[in-house]
């Protein structure tokens, strides 16, 4: 059995049969990415839901925190005001801690991403149907196999392209992150050190 991620060599003496192993190395290496798309959007997206969830429950119980005291329900045993200021501190963190590794918005890019492959593989799906009766029919001219592979080499090309973007705006979004984070943690030392002047 031939390795599926290994493009198919052509074979001029069988056209036929090399252009049905081009084009199901095409539909795989396709599904392939689109699944792997599939996965990592559903890992993003639960990772997402429970930070977000989690920063929610931390700001409710943290701004409850000092009403509860205030009331003086439970005695003057209780220091519940400054935890509340401990639990706004951690939902903010928890918030942070989203945008730093990109949780949600991977898995919005993921899923935008995931939509357009799918598209693509439709929509060259259907174009590929459309060649192979047009070289069937009698009625219209023959399509060749030159045809045939130039619009394998566009859908390659193109279903790159699309993952490519997605590639490059998770860089891009990444380098932004650190950015941000050495500029604050530059600030953070430098406010340290006019405090200790």
């Amino acid at each position: 059995m031939a390795d599926a991620s290994k493009f198919p060599e052509w074979n001029s003496n069988e056209q036929g049969e090399s252009l049905v192993l081009v084009y199901q190395w095409a539909i795989r290496n396709a599904q392939d990415h689109i699944a792997w798309y599939v996965q990592r959007k559903e890992i993003q997206k639960r990772w997402s839901q429970r930070l977000r969830a989690m920063s929610i429950i931390s700001a409710a119980v943290g701004a409850v925190c000092p009403l509860v005291q205030a009331t003086h329900f439970f005695g003057n045993t209780l220091t519940l005001g400054q935890w509340g200021y401990v639990l706004l501190a951690l939902s903010a963190a928890f918030i942070s801690y989203d945008r730093f590794f990109g949780l949600s918005s991977g898995w919005m890019r993921y899923m935008v991403t995931q939509l357009a492959l799918e598209k693509m593989l439709k929509a060259f799906q259907y174009d590929w149907i459309m060649l192979t009766a047009r070289q069937e029919s009698k009625d219209m001219p023959e399509t060749g196999p030159l045809e045939m592979l130039q619009e394998l080499k566009e859908f390659s090309l193109g279903f790159d392209a699309v993952i490519q973007k997605e590639t490059n705006a998770w860089v891009a979004e990444f380098q932004s992150n650190i950015s941000k984070l050495e500029k604050k943690l530059r600030a953070e030392a430098e406010t340290r050190k006019v405090g200790v002047k």
